[in-house]
């Protein structure tokens, strides 16, 4: 993880390591690539899920899924993090809106 944001541009870094661009792949000769890498780095910082990432890249949600599936094994710390984030908000039933405005309920 800190090898791909450590790099001069982190999200070519990240496609790259994936496996979805060569080893040279720049911002100029891959910028759909790039672009999708992109959605999926910034995306799931804010809860972004397939179905959401295939509408902004206009793509089909398993090519979505598999972006997102290309994401897991390189931020493993991320994704713990985010997995412990949610299922707090599930066990107390509350979660804060960007507004910070606690809401409680119930969370299907």
């Amino acid at each position: 993880m800190r090898s791909i944001y450590e790099a001069t541009d982190c999200h070519m870094a990240f496609a790259i390591r994936a496996g979805a661009a060569p080893v040279d792949a720049t911002q100029a000769n891959a910028p759909h690539i790039r672009k999708a890498y992109k959605t999926v780095n910034l995306g799931t910082l804010y809860g972004q899920e397939a179905r959401a990432s295939a509408g902004r890249l206009g793509i089909a949600i398993p090519e979505a899924e598999k972006l997102l599936a290309d994401h897991a094994p390189y931020f493993q710390t991320f994704w713990r993090w985010s997995d412990c984030m949610v299922q707090g908000a599930f066990d107390n039933a509350m979660i804060k809106n960007t507004l910070r405005v606690a809401q409680q309920g119930a969370i299907p």
